[in-house]
């Protein structure tokens, strides 16, 4: 089951924005999680929320699929497994590129020994293997949002 939305925070402020009442707040940005399962999505949407990032995320590749057809300029970055039941990751990721998505892509996996490295680096940005420190997650993503 998706925990679409459940991770949102308010978007914080900074001290200049906090003295005017005018000021919008800075966006954060938003990222999708993709993993099947539901233990990682929790802890990594967690992990980035208390980072300040916006998050959705699903434990379904054909959800996160849908979302991002109808909606490719939603999300700033997609971190996403590859060994996923139903559709892999490799295909989500192909798929949302076709589908006009053009924010940075993160792999996290951990069948990264089984995956080819040159399709990797054609489809993301960046790679994490699992088990990996959120720290790190958080960090990579920072990196390639500048």
């Amino acid at each position: 089951m998706p925990i679409r939305g459940h991770f949102r925070q308010p978007t914080r402020t900074t001290p200049a924005e906090a003295s005017d009442p005018k000021a919008k707040p800075a966006k954060q940005p938003h990222i999708l999680v993709v993993d099947d399962v539901q233990a990682i999505v929790e802890v990594v949407c967690e992990f980035l929320v208390s980072d300040g990032f916006t998050v959705e995320s699903t434990t379904k590749a054909t959800e996160a699929l849908a979302w991002l057809t109808e909606r490719p300029d939603a999300f700033a970055a997609i971190v996403s497994d590859l060994d996923m039941p139903y559709m892999s990751g490799t295909v989500l990721l192909v798929k949302a590129r076709q589908s006009g998505f053009k924010g940075n892509i993160v792999i996290h996996s951990d069948s990264l020994s089984d995956a080819d490295g040159g399709e990797l680096q054609l489809l993301a940005d960046a790679v994490v293997e699992k088990p990996f420190a959120t720290r790190t997650l958080a960090a990579t993503l920072r990196r390639l949002l500048k």
